[in-house]
């Protein structure tokens, strides 16, 4: 298991160094176009200045892919060390030690030449060396035998890091650098392996048709496992690519025909997931086809990813070598030819097929490669995209499940960099872009009379996510408040509930009262007061029908501007409401602050009222409470003939539960009150 965790962890920096680096490879790979140019035309059409430039950057930028691969890769890892481990240290300082390291062993291999190796011939070393090194240091660096505890004050935090690491930063280095130099140096490890898989090769037509699909199957291989392709081929491409002119099947063969977009033909992977039905897929295709028309595919290999993704392993194989062996075919029946201008490995697809023979026949070539494997991908994605779209729904519901939970702190976790931080901004945003009927609508649940009749209604928002399914309205109201999302989400709430309560009186029905929830985070708005009053005001409702039920999901600070409104709201004619009454430790403090019209009592207490004198007594003395202030008393999360009973006798004056309705939308209201008498 240690094992196995070990190598995800390997597996996950080297992927993400290499998204890292991706920025740096797009910059070589642009630049070495630019160079190409001039080789296109009879007469140069490019400026000589862009042209030194262009070399400089391409030399900058793949003269040191080793350098950059070491240090993002060991990054990364030091950073899942600190986040798994709490490690206090700076990644950075790991990163930069590592790269010293890879130097020093380049310089033993290469002496006076090692400043031309730091490339991409060495990336397989920058990735061994980034993970030995790493594991190497932070061992040593948790188990130091040297505290500077007696400096912490005396010096800023980053020297004190950087005084910690020095331990380690002396000593695994010279441990490394003297171990490759008396033990590895010489041992030619990767070198002969792929030469001895693929045999001699042909010094007068390069590479035959078997060993080019080994060489094809060990480079998909490698980059299906995480591991640089093209990197490891470097190693042993003097004994692989026969050069020559007249050498049809060279390097240049394979890195127009089998390497469209990159290891894997990956333009037609691109292709497919543009038609792909997840607007994800679509975006990634989008980002992903300029580096791929460049053949560049580091985006997709990590990112989509393909790297071990066991659904996608099939079409990666397959797909270079039918292009591969489409193109063969038509070389030898006559159709292509590479008698055109030699061009790098990053002259964008199509041009480089024309510009290698010579004439358009190359790109017609290279234009069928990507269909078929763009129709080799397609099954294959569909299948892979369905069981994203299971993972995705039961991640969701965890997420969903943990941001349900009482003691989840929803403000706190937007601010984070994690799944879940991200998961609730994205619903935040999709709140904010939904908000219309087409995914919220409102439900309305009744409150019974004693009798039995139709007191009022509570509006209860609901919505329905295109992808998620309903959300449950603990959570998306939560996740307003903690956002500020609220004041939009109870505008909504309200426009809505008097555009039904106007419906309910085209339906000839007794008037009939509306609580709608407000939360103090809506009544700190400054505009709370005066909105409300305008926004009723464009409607046929009268004030007294409407009831604002403020809950206890975020605390109210009673300020002198807040009991003003809220006083200016009960003259107006509106209904005051205190939600979940004897939760909060302010409730009574509300109820002498300002003129109530309903208590609403906490459903917890009323779930035991059958079974627990105390609740009983409690609930007898909030009932003589609510008589004697000229209150009404509501008892919510009925359940039962017993607990409906029970409640009428302690002194409740409405009740609302799944014993009489659960919320209902606006059709099956106006049935329940036709059915159900609307109390006058």
């Amino acid at each position: 298991m240690l094992l196995m965790n070990k190598a995800r962890l390997w597996l996950e920096a080297i992927q993400h160094g290499f998204v890292f680096t991706l920025p740096v490879v797009m910059l070589g790979a642009f630049a070495l176009t630019i160079l190409q140019i001039p080789h296109y035309f009879s007469v140069n059409p490019i400026n000589d200045d862009l042209l030194q430039v262009s070399t400089w950057l391409w030399q900058a930028s793949y003269g040191i892919m080793a350098l950059t691969i070491v240090m993002a890769v060991s990054y990364r890892l030091t950073l899942s060390y600190q986040n798994q481990l709490k490690l206090v240290i700076n990644p950075l300082i790991v990163a930069l030690l590592a790269m010293v390291t890879l130097v020093a062993v380049i310089y033993i291999d290469f002496s006076a030449d090692s400043t031309t190796q730091f490339g991409v011939q060495s990336v397989f070393k920058a990735l061994v060396c980034a993970l030995v090194f790493t594991e190497a240091f932070l061992f040593l660096y948790q188990r130091r035998l040297f505290h500077f505890t007696y400096l912490r004050h005396e010096v800023d935090d980053n020297m004190h890091l950087s005084m910690r690491a020095m331990l380690p930063a002396i000593v695994v280095p010279f441990v490394l650098v003297l171990f490759y130099a008396y033990f590895l140096k010489d041992l030619q490890l990767i070198k002969p392996i792929l030469p001895y898989l693929i045999g001699a090769v042909s010094e007068e037509n390069g590479l035959g048709y078997m060993q080019g699909l080994i060489l094809i199957v060990v480079n998909q291989l490698l980059w299906f496992v995480g591991i640089h392709g093209s990197a490891m081929i470097e190693v042993s491409a003097d004994a692989i690519f026969m050069q020559g002119e007249s050498v049809p099947f060279a390097r240049q063969f394979f890195d127009t025909y089998a390497h469209m977009g990159g290891a894997g033909c990956t333009l037609g992977l691109i292709v497919a997931l543009l038609f792909s039905k997840k607007s994800d897929n679509r975006q990634l295709a989008k980002y992903a086809l300029l580096p791929g028309l460049f053949n560049i595919n580091e985006l997709l290999i990590f990112g989509l990813p393909i790297v071990l993704n066991r659904y996608l392993f099939i079409p990666f194989i397959l797909a270079p070598i039918l292009t591969m062996s489409l193109a063969r075919m038509a070389m030898e029946g006559g159709l292509i030819n590479m008698n055109g201008i030699d061009t790098a490995w990053s002259t964008p697809v199509l041009l480089s097929g024309y510009l290698s023979g010579g004439n358009i026949s190359g790109a017609l070539v290279q234009f069928l490669g990507v269909i078929v494997s763009a129709l080799l991908y397609a099954p294959f994605l569909h299948r892979y995209d369905q069981a994203l779209e299971a993972r995705e729904r039961k991640k969701v519901s965890a997420m969903m499940a943990t941001m349900m939970h009482p003691e989840f702190d929803m403000k706190l976790v937007l601010n984070q960099r994690n799944s879940l931080g991200q998961f609730c901004r994205r619903l935040n945003k999709d709140m904010l872009l939904q908000l219309n009927d087409d995914h919220f609508e409102m439900h309305y649940q009744p409150k019974m009379s004693g009798s039995k009749k139709v007191s009022s209604v509570e509006a209860l928002a609901r919505w329905h996510h295109p992808v998620y399914g309903d959300i449950p309205p603990g959570l998306f109201v939560n996740l307003a408040e903690a956002s500020g999302a609220i004041v939009e989400l109870g505008d909504w709430v309200l426009e809505r509930c008097l555009r039904d309560m106007t419906h309910l009186q085209k339906a000839a029905l007794p008037l009939l009262k509306v609580a709608i929830n407000v939360s103090p985070k809506q009544l700190h708005n400054p505009d709370f007061f005066k909105n409300i009053q305008a926004t009723v005001a464009k409607y046929p409702v009268s004030e007294h029908l409407i009831e604002l039920e403020i809950t206890e999901g975020q605390k109210l600070m009673l300020s002198d501007e807040l009991l003003a409104g809220i006083d200016s709201l009960s003259k107006a004619g509106f209904r005051i409401a205190l939600d979940d009454f004897g939760m909060g430790y302010m409730s009574l403090r509300y109820l002498k602050s300002f003129h109530v019209d309903t208590i609403k009592l906490d459903g917890s207490i009323i779930t035991d009222v059958t079974t627990s004198s105390a609740v009983q007594d409690i609930i007898r003395s909030m009932g003589s409470l609510s008589c004697s202030m000229g209150v009404n008393l509501v008892a919510e999360w009925v359940e039962t003939e017993d607990q409906f009973n029970l409640l009428k006798e302690l002194g409740c004056d409405q009740y609302q539960g799944a014993y009489f309705s659960m919320p209902i939308n606006l059709n099956d209201l106006i049935l329940f009150c036709t059915v159900n008498e609307i109390e006058p």
